[in-house]
C-alpha cells in the first residue's frame, strides 16, 4: 500500500479501498471497477451473478459450521458523486482520485473521495476474500448508478439476491444505526429566454460566486448551508434593479444530490453604471457573509470578457430570476414522529442557460408520499406561472422504520458488548437503496450502518480512520453472531 495507507486497520479493507479510488467509477462509469471486483472475488472461488441493469451479485459460502445459518445480504454502490474545486484539474472519466491523510481523515486533493460508498464496497469484498471470520451465506449486492437516481436499485432484478437479511454499508455515522429514509424524486423545469443582439455600449463581466460548501442535498439541507443558484439570483436582481443590466449567461450545479457550490454570471453593464454594480456586489457579499457566518470561504470576483454573441431580453431575464427566487430551498417541514430529522425539503440544484434553452432542476424529498407530491405540485405550478415546461421523474420510495426488527435488535447487542454503550436509532433525509430494495423484497429485515464520513458529495468529503476500524469490528462480530443461528 502506499504511505497515505500504511500501517492502517483493518489492512485489508483499506488495500480494496486504495485500489478502489485508482479506477475511475463516477456514476454510469463504474464498469472498470465492476470488472476488477469480479476478478478479484472469482479468484477467490465466489460466484458472481449479474442482472441487466449492471448490478453485481457475489455469492459467498458459508464457513464451515455456519451452513444453516440465515443468508444475510452485504449491500453497497459501485458509484460515487464526482466534484471537483474550480482550479483542480481532474477528469474523472480516466483519473483516479489522490488520496491525503490528514491526521484522523483521508480525503482527496481537491475531489470528492468517493468514501460514499467506496469504504462500503470495501468492507463487503474484504468479508468475501477473509479466511478467518465465521459466517454464514453471505451475498454481497454492489449496486449502480446510486447517486444519480437510484436507477440501479430501481431496476435491481429481484431474483438476483435471496437472502433475509440486509445490512446496507451507505451510512455515515459509526455512532448510529438507521433504520429508515425519505423518498424523493425530480423536477425538471424547461423555460424558453428570447434572445438579443448585445448592447455595444454595455461592458460585459463574467461574474463568479464560489467557495461555499455544498453538500448533500439531503444529509445537509437542514444545515442552512447557502446555494450558490439562489445567492446569483439575488445578486443579479440587485444589479438589475440599480443598472439595468443584461444577462448573457448563468451556469450553476452539476449534481442532482448536491447542494450548489458555485454560480458563474455573464453581464453586460451600462458603461456609466461599473460603479454602482460594483458597489451592489460589494453590498450583497456583505449581505450574505452576514446571513451565512458558517460559509467563511465565500467569494464574489468579476473579470472583464469580450462582446457576447447574444443576451437575453429585460423582460425574460426577470421571469427567470423571479422564477430561481420564487422556488422552494430547504427544509420544509420537520418529522413529526422522529425528533430532529427532516421530513420535507427541496434543493434547488441547478440551472444551465443554453441559447434560448434554460433547463432548471429541483430535488425534493420526503418521508411522507403526499408531501412529496405536494412539494412537486408546487415546482410545476411555479413554472407554470412563468411560462415554463416541466419533467417528472418517477419518485422513489421511503423506507418506513421497523423498531422490532430481529436484525437491529442483533445490532444493537454486538455494539453494546464491544462499547459499553447501544448506538442511537435514526432515520435519514435521503434515498437510500433500502427503500427501493425493500419494496421489491418486502419481507427483508434491514438495517444500515457505516464509518464517519463527513462533507459526502463535496470536495470536502472525509473518512474518520479509527471509525473505519470500529465500523469493521462491529461487522464482523455481527455476522459472526447470526452464523451461529439456525435459519427459520
Amino acid at each position: 500500500m502506499s504511505s497515505v495507507f500504511a500501517n492502517l486497520e483493518p489492512q485489508q479493507v483499506w488495500k480494496l479501498f486504495e485500489d478502489i479510488c485508482a479506477i475511475p467509477h463516477g456514476s454510469k462509469n463504474e464498469a472498470e471497477l465492476r470488472t476488477y471486483i469480479e476478478k478479484v472475488v472469482k479468484a477467490h472461488g465466489c460466484v458472481v451473478k449479474k442482472d441487466a441493469a449492471g448490478n453485481l451479485c457475489i455469492s459467498v459460502s458459508a464457513t464451515p459450521g455456519c451452513e444453516h445459518a440465515p443468508s444475510v445480504i452485504l449491500q453497497a454502490h459501485l458509484d460515487m458523486v464526482c466534484e471537483k474545486n474550480e482550479l483542480t484539474r481532474h477528469d474523472f472519466r480516466r483519473d483516479g482520485v489522490r488520496c491525503i491523510r490528514d491526521g484522523d481523515w483521508i480525503r482527496a486533493d481537491g475531489t470528492t473521495l468517493g468514501a460514499d460508498n467506496g469504504i462500503g464496497v470495501a468492507a463487503a469484498v474484504a468479508l468475501a476474500l477473509s479466511e478467518n471470520i465465521s459466517h454464514g451465506p453471505l451475498e454481497i449486492l454492489l449496486t449502480v448508478d446510486e447517486e444519480t437516481g437510484l436507477t440501479g436499485a430501481l431496476h435491481l432484478s429481484p431474483d438476483l439476491i435471496t437472502g433475509s437479511m440486509m445490512i446496507n454499508l451507505d451510512s455515515e455515522n459509526s455512532h448510529a444505526v438507521c433504520i429508515g429514509c425519505a423518498g424523493g424524486g425530480g423536477v425538471t423545469s424547461m423555460y424558453e429566454l428570447e434572445l438579443e443582439a448585445p448592447k455595444k455600449n454595455y461592458l460585459w463581466r463574467d461574474l463568479w460566486l464560489t467557495g461555499l460548501q455544498g453538500g448533500h442535498s439531503g444529509m445537509n439541507i437542514h444545515e442552512n448551508r447557502a446555494n450558490a443558484v439562489k445567492l446569483m439570483a439575488r445578486l443579479l436582481r440587485t444589479i438589475d434593479s440599480a443598472c439595468a443590466m443584461r444577462l448573457a449567461d448563468f451556469q450553476s450545479g452539476d449534481k442532482h444530490n448536491a447542494i450548489p457550490r458555485e454560480a458563474r454570471a455573464c453581464i453586460g453593464i451600462p458603461e456609466g453604471k461599473i460603479n454602482t454594480m460594483q458597489s451592489c456586489l460589494s453590498d450583497m457579499f456583505d449581505r450574505f457573509k452576514n446571513e451565512y457566518p458558517h460559509e467563511p470561504l465565500l467569494e464574489i470576483t468579476e473579470q472583464s470578457v469580450s462582446l457576447p454573441a447574444h443576451c437575453y431580453t429585460q423582460e425574460t431575464t426577470r421571469v427567470l430570476l423571479n422564477l430561481l427566487l420564487a422556488f422552494p430551498h430547504g427544509v420544509l417541514a420537520m418529522s413529526r414522529t422522529m425528533s430532529g430529522l427532516v421530513e420535507t425539503s427541496n434543493n434547488l440544484s441547478s440551472v444551465h442557460l443554453s441559447g434560448k434553452s434554460c433547463t432548471i432542476h429541483n430535488t425534493p424529498r420526503s418521508s411522507r408520499p403526499e408531501r412529496l407530491a405536494a412539494v412537486i405540485e408546487q415546482i410545476c405550478a411555479v413554472t407554470e406561472l412563468a411560462g415554463g415546461k416541466t419533467i417528472q421523474e418517477p419518485t422513489y420510495p421511503g423506507w418506513e422504520p421497523n423498531p422490532d426488527s430481529e436484525l437491529l435488535r442483533l445490532y444493537e447487542q454486538v455494539y453494546a458488548e464491544v462499547f459499553g454503550h447501544a448506538p442511537f436509532r435514526e432515520a435519514v433525509h435521503a434515498g437510500l437503496e433500502c427503500g427501493i430494495i425493500g419494496q421489491k423484497k418486502p419481507d427483508l429485515d434491514m438495517i444500515a450502518i457505516g464509518p464517519d464520513i463527513r462533507n459526502c458529495h463535496s470536495p470536502h468529503e472525509a473518512v474518520s480512520i479509527t471509525s473505519v476500524q470500529k465500523f469493521w469490528t462491529v461487522l464482523v462480530r455481527l455476522l459472526e453472531r447470526i452464523g451461529k443461528m439456525k435459519a427459520a
